[in-house]
């Protein structure tokens, strides 16, 4: 049975933008619901999930987008970080 994956979204009460507007995400493996999911982030309120890290990885430059809406950041650049490996990303945050 395919596991589908859930995006989560809850926005920050803190409004302003980020003081270097880079954002930190680590990935982590829950065994027991069989997913990937955010174990740890710079940006409060980034919870997701999903079935891979790379479809975890895909979900964040649109869960970013919408936590920052409104905040004044124009761009954001993250490090996904696997237990295997790094990968950076960058985000364009619609005015």
């Amino acid at each position: 049975m395919a596991k589908i994956a859930k995006r989560v979204v809850h926005k920050s009460k803190s409004r302003g933008a980020l003081p270097h507007a880079r954002v930190k995400v680590s990935a982590g493996w829950d065994p027991e619901a069989e997913v990937w999911y955010i174990a740890a982030s710079s940006l409060p309120g980034l919870h997701l999930e999903g079935a891979t890290p790379l479809e975890l990885y895909n979900q964040l430059p649109g869960a970013i987008e919408d936590l920052l809406e409104g905040s004044g950041q124009r761009e954001v650049s993250f490090d996904f970080i696997t237990p295997v490996e790094i990968i950076p990303g960058r985000v364009k945050i619609a005015a």
